[in-house]
Formats: C-alpha cells, structure tokens, sequence
C-alpha cells in the first residue's frame, strides 16, 4: 500500500510535499518543546535581586575555596610583601611606571570579569598621605555619592575604606554602580585597592575582594 501511495509521483505532488513538511516541523516543535522543559527543570532562576546575590555568593565561594592557603600567591621582592588571590581568577602585573604609579596589580574574576586593582604610588604631591590621595580619587570619580567611611587595619597600617554609589545611564537604562576603595601608607609609598561594580555584582563580590586585601603581608 505505502510503495503505492509514496512513488515518485506522488512525493513530487504539492500537496504530498506540504503535509510531509508540517509532520516534520511538528516533530521537531515537539522536540524542542521537550528539551526546553528539561532545561528549565534544570536552571535555577532567580526571581528577586536578593535571591541573585545568593546564588553568586555560592558560586564565588565554590571559586575561592574554603582556606586562602589554598589560594596562589603574588611576591614583591621589589616592595617586599606577597598577597593571594582565588586559583581560578586571572592576574595581571603592570609594573611600568606612569605618574606616580610604581605597580599595578589586577585580579580579575573571570565568570563576571569583576576586577580588584591594586597599585602602589610614590607618596608626593596630591597623594602625600591618605586623605589627599583619597579626594584626588574622588575628583576622578565624579558624581559619586559617599555611603561608607571606616578606619581599617590592613596587615598593621592604618587604612581608610571608602565605599561610593554612582547612578549611571547606559543605553536608555539607570544603573547604580558601587565602588570600594581601600588606602593605606607605608613608609613613602602609598598603596591603594579599587574595585567598581554594578550594585547586584557587588554585593555579592565585594566581601571576596576584601579578603584578597586581607591577605596582603609585608616581608
């Protein structure tokens, strides 16, 4: 019956062509269908920002470890102190001097490219000590507001944390951005960190970046 119905004159039929392409499609709509409902099954999405921030805490916490003695480590014969940072995060050394500049580290997360720079400058001028360097910062920041100001202790120097909130437009849409910066003095150098986010990144990122400050020792 069938080797009747589809001979090679009746394949080149119109109508035998029509219906042959909406069985086709429809087995592949049905597929797509299915594979779709697994994958949903499979994806967990957040509905709140809060509930964002978690899910990215638990992945930067599976990215960092548990003990930062796992972590690798940087060592500055030059400036004598050595810091750590996350195995699965990139790093960069800048070491050509501009300015005041002396170095330029950057520990960069890769999944959301969120990056931590630290720097270390000749103290002089309008970065002779903390609170100058500080508001060259915010002069180059521009339009930021202040949310946070802290005294700090990072490995036995006295440090400021300054943490900042900026309203950007992109592309049609407000969006808020957070900055951290961290500065501390020793001897005739000043050495500062600086990370910028949006807000969600942030909050979620923030307290990884500030362990990476932590772990910073002279030798």
């Amino acid at each position: 019956m069938f080797k009747k119905i589809l001979n090679k004159e009746t394949l080149l039929d119109p109508k035998v062509l029509v219906l042959i392409m909406i069985v086709f499609i429809s087995i592949i709509s049905i597929a797509l269908v299915l594979t779709s409902e697994k994958e949903e099954d499979e994806l967990v999405i957040p509905e709140t920002k809060e509930e964002a921030e978690e899910l990215m805490k638990e992945e930067i916490k599976e990215e960092i470890g548990d003990s930062i003695s796992e972590w690798e480590k940087y060592v500055s014969d030059e400036y004598g102190f050595e810091i750590s940072y996350p195995k699965k995060w990139a790093f960069l050394e800048d070491a050509e001097k501009q300015g005041s500049r002396e170095l330029l580290l950057s520990f960069i997360r890769p999944s959301f490219m969120s990056e931590l720079e630290m720097s270390v400058y000749e103290a002089g001028g309008y970065f002779e000590n903390i609170d100058s360097f500080i508001s060259a910062q915010e002069l180059i920041f521009s339009n930021v507001e202040l949310i946070e100001s802290e005294e700090i202790d990072v490995s036995g120097y006295e440090a400021k944390k300054m943490i900042y909130s900026r309203n950007k437009e992109i592309g049609g849409y407000q969006y808020t951005f957070n900055y951290l910066l961290i500065v501390f003095k020793k001897d005739d150098r000043i050495y500062s960190f600086f990370y910028k986010d949006q807000n969600v990144l942030y909050d979620a990122t923030a307290e990884s970046m500030e362990k990476i400050v932590d772990s910073i020792k002279f030798i």
